[in-house]
């Protein structure tokens, strides 16, 4: 029995280790990510572990950014497709991942990231506006993106403070 666990568990590993090395990701700056759908289930298992795989903190910082653009690309889908339900869960989920990825850059004093970050964020709220507007003012949705610009204009300040240490 524990052969066949020995087994099973080295299986995984390699499999694992096969599928998700390397710290070479596409940087989609430009919000050019395509989405179609909201990423669930096995999709969010494989970033985790992706991301946990990743042993550089330049590596898992450099894919953060990948998925904060992948989290805005959802929220674009979601807002493009008419698919309202989608909205407020996706909008959580960008906010969620910005305060992630600006708090870790922080956390391992990455200065050298700060100005690409700068400038995705400004992309950022610059895609955001534009995704609010297509909303009645003041209403939930519209609200759901103000407060994603706002939580940018948060980080992006505490990003800033960076500097200050």
């Amino acid at each position: 029995m524990n052969i066949t666990k020995k087994t099973i568990i080295i299986t995984v590993g390699a499999i694992i280790v096969i599928l998700f090395s390397g710290n070479s990701y596409p940087v989609f700056a430009q919000n050019k990510i395509p989405a179609d759908h909201v990423a669930i289930g096995f999709e969010k298992i494989k970033e985790k572990i992706t991301l946990f795989s990743n042993f550089s903190k330049s590596g898992k910082t450099k894919y953060q950014i990948v998925l904060t653009e992948k989290r805005l690309a959802e929220l674009k889908y979601a807002v493009d497709s008419g698919q309202t339900d989608l909205v407020e869960p996706t909008s959580s989920r960008y906010a969620t991942y910005v305060g992630k990825l600006t708090n870790y850059i922080i956390k391992n004093n990455q200065v050298s990231f700060q100005k690409e970050l700068n400038n995705l964020f400004k992309m950022h709220k610059d895609a955001l506006e534009i995704m609010r507007n297509k909303f009645i003012y003041d209403s939930a949705w519209w609200l759901m993106l103000q407060q994603d610009i706002d939580t940018v204009n948060i980080f992006q300040i505490k990003l800033n403070s960076l500097n200050a240490s």
